[in-house]
């Protein structure tokens, strides 16, 4: 089997795709499997040997040459089987003309019933798991043991690369990720400045700060706490490397905590505008602090004008504290034993 994985889309859930593919491999372990990726997400597919090719396919690039050089590459491989996990209006398309005679997907449009040949129904129920959905695709080919997990593997290049940017990682070490500019998927700033303090100077971790790059302002405050340290921008991978090296990561529900998630031994996360009964992984290590306190549930993004971030302001950083205490006390996730690529010798 060539099977074609159309993962358009953000770093989460381009992630939580991973075991629908990784069923798909155990079902049929001899599968060539290509990955379509964006170009921000491709490298963090190249790190895992699960994918026998990686394209990059640029969605801002129009140009008629430049979508023309992607399907013909997309036609090269041959895929036997289309699945369409980015469920776009686009990609139905994408899967019709890989030349795939079996092309699986959500049926959101008339269109997508036609060009697919394996319309699954659509939308899908609102309680129902993202890993349940994605793992719809692959049931029909024989796949059906899916885990609510995935890995990230960091090859050793990655690693020193990482070391180089950052020096030394140790399980003292707890990193933190300041989050999306979003104000829906974090702290309050005051929360964040408190925890911090209490985590650097009451157990004397060092706490090492992923900062969002659109707000400098507030992660050079950040950094002025005793015991805080900013971190240059990372690449996936690399980021990948320092959250497998650290105690603990501490991400709000983002594209990082799909990272840490497949690469930490122990995360600590909150979820605010999504639910993690849709949205959250099962391993060991893992923790995720929800409150369901405001009528803007499951959150709507149209309305987050209206909301005052009750959500966010109902989680307390003791609450914090006690469960990042807990996690770092507790036993730690061990990712599987999986070799792992360099992306800069696969893309």
């Amino acid at each position: 089997m060539r099977a074609l994985a159309i993962l358009h889309g953000l770093i989460g859930d381009t992630l939580m795709r991973v075991p629908a593919l990784r069923a798909l491999r155990r079902a049929h372990p001899d599968a060539r499997i290509m990955a379509l990726a964006d170009p921000v997400t491709a490298p963090a597919l190249a790190v895992n040997p699960l994918f026998d090719e990686v394209l990059v396919w640029d969605r801002q690039n129009r140009g008629v040459g430049y979508q023309a050089s992607r399907i013909k590459a997309i036609r090269n491989f041959r895929p036997d089987v289309a699945l369409d996990f980015y469920f776009g209006s686009r990609t139905p398309w994408v899967a019709w003309l890989s030349g795939a005679r079996r092309r699986i997907g959500p049926a959101r449009s008339g269109t997508a019933r036609r060009l697919l040949t394996d319309a699954l129904t659509y939308p899908f129920p609102a309680d129902e798991h993202m890993l349940d959905r994605f793992g719809a695709l692959v049931r029909p080919l024989g796949a059906g043991d899916l885990r609510r997990e995935w890995e990230f593997p960091i090859h050793q290049n990655v690693r020193m690369r990482m070391r180089k940017a950052v020096g030394e990682v140790t399980d003292r070490d707890v990193v933190f990720v300041v989050g999306a500019g979003d104000v829906s998927k974090r702290l309050a700033d005051e929360r964040m400045q408190e925890f911090l303090r209490r985590m650097a100077g009451e157990r004397g971790s060092r706490v090492l700060l992923v900062q969002d790059q659109r707000e400098p302002d507030l992660g050079a405050a950040l950094a002025q706490i005793e015991g805080v340290e900013s971190l240059p921008r990372l690449p996936l991978p690399e980021l990948g490397a320092l959250f497998g090296e650290a105690g603990l990561v501490v991400v709000p529900d983002t594209g990082p905590l799909h990272v840490a998630l497949g690469s930490a031994g122990r995360v600590l996360t909150w979820y605010q505008s999504t639910d993690p009964v849709v949205h959250a992984a099962d391993r060991v290590g893992h923790r995720s602090l929800y409150r369901e306190v405001c009528e803007w549930q499951p959150c709507d993004t149209q309305e987050k004008h209206r909301c005052q971030l009750e959500c966010t302001r109902s989680i307390e950083v003791p609450e914090l504290v006690d469960a990042a205490l807990e996690l770092l006390a507790g036993p730690s996730w061990v990712p599987p034993d999986l070799p792992a690529r360099d992306p800069l010798t696969v893309l």
